[in-house]
């Protein structure tokens, strides 16, 4: 799921300010977010997963999160206030020579930001309806990895064709 990389200056999405408010001091002072509560989980990470046990699983893989991370996610510009080095989202675009494509779940409260990351990084957005943040938990995590791999295959040879030298 995106992330609102550097260029993207919106504010943080209300679902994000939902899920980190309680976080804000370790945020700030750049301190590993220690305990993200089991609401926190369910309501930003795994709100679209539906088998308790897949989800249990899920959760249990969550530990210490980088609070100069999570602050640069929310909106980089404050992150770069507390921080003297180059945020951690910056992207330079005119490094990427590659095709990008963004996948995101319409459902994602984490990081909603698909269309806008794709848009800075000059690549594709393709936004699955009703899906959450945790895509390749969620039902339906097969297709997404099948047009996935269709997707970097077709590029692939797209951009193979392209560099063969024109007789």
């Amino acid at each position: 799921a995106p992330a609102n990389v550097i260029g993207g200056a919106a504010p943080a999405a209300f679902s994000q300010l939902i899920l980190f408010a309680r976080h804000l001091d370790e945020l700030i002072w750049k301190r590993p977010v220690q305990h993200v509560s089991r609401w926190e989980r369910r309501f930003g990470f795994f709100n679209r997963l539906v088998d308790p046990e897949v989800r249990d699983k899920a959760e249990a893989l969550l530990g210490p999160e980088s609070g100069a991370a999570i602050a640069d996610l929310l909106w980089w510009p404050i992150g770069r206030m507390f921080s003297c080095s180059r945020s951690q989202g910056y992207i330079e675009r005119d490094l990427i020579t590659q095709p990008v494509i963004v996948y995101g779940g319409t459902r994602d409260r984490a990081t909603p930001y698909t269309r806008r990351t794709a848009r800075l990084v000059n690549g594709e957005s393709h936004r699955l309806q009703g899906r959450g943040h945790w895509l390749l938990g969620e039902e339906g995590w097969q297709e997404l990895a099948d047009e996935a791999a269709a997707w970097a295959l077709r590029t692939a040879d797209a951009v193979h064709s392209e560099s063969e030298p024109r007789s």
